[in-house]
């Protein structure tokens, strides 16, 4: 249980939504206000998510993910 606590407190950037646009920021820029929609520990990966999300709202079928996945192949 320790180590999901320590390395939560590690995620140091996230994804926004700040008065409806989707934002990639430190957390110490974090207001109030804003809508946390994901926790990462870099920025390269908080701008990722971003650009993942953008495309999902604006309705683009994108062929990547923020999130590497292998897929399972059948034998």
């Amino acid at each position: 249980m320790k180590d999901i606590i320590d390395h939560s407190m590690s995620l140091k950037y996230a994804v926004i939504e700040r008065k409806g646009k989707i934002y990639a920021v430190e957390q110490k820029h974090i207001m109030k206000s804003d809508k946390v929609i994901v926790w990462t520990s870099t920025m390269l990966s908080a701008k990722s998510w971003r650009g993942a999300i953008i495309s999902d709202l604006s309705g683009v079928d994108r062929q990547w993910s923020p999130v590497r996945s292998i897929p399972i192949k059948p034998y």
